[in-house]
């Protein structure tokens, strides 16, 4: 998606300045991923300074961070990895006519 589609999405929403919880509930993402977005300055904000309600965060920074966002699998921030489906169609034809029979059985 585009930068202006998702940030037209979002106005109908959100107001111009967003909370951390609001940025954890707009992206689908964790607490912990939240706090190494902001505090890495990979999403820019403003920081007060405080424990609580820290962060302000303008809504086209949050729009802008969706818009260019790997739309891959996983993430840099998993430990986990997955295997991607890429991985499986790279294999020899020999290999996938062994793959198919055996579970033609």
């Amino acid at each position: 998606m585009s930068f202006s589609s998702i940030y037209n999405e979002l106005k109908k929403e959100y107001p111009e300045v967003v909370s951390t919880a609001q940025l954890i509930k707009i992206c689908h993402i964790g607490k912990r991923h939240a706090a190494y977005l902001l505090e890495n300055n990979i999403i820019p904000c403003e920081d007060n300074g405080k424990k609580t309600r820290r962060y302000k965060i303008k809504l086209k920074d949050v729009a802008r961070y969706m818009a260019d966002r790997p739309l891959l699998p996983g993430n840099a921030f998993s430990r986990r990895r997955v295997k991607h489906s890429y991985e499986v169609l790279n294999k020899s034809p020999e290999y996938m006519e062994k793959m198919r029979k055996y579970y033609e059985k």
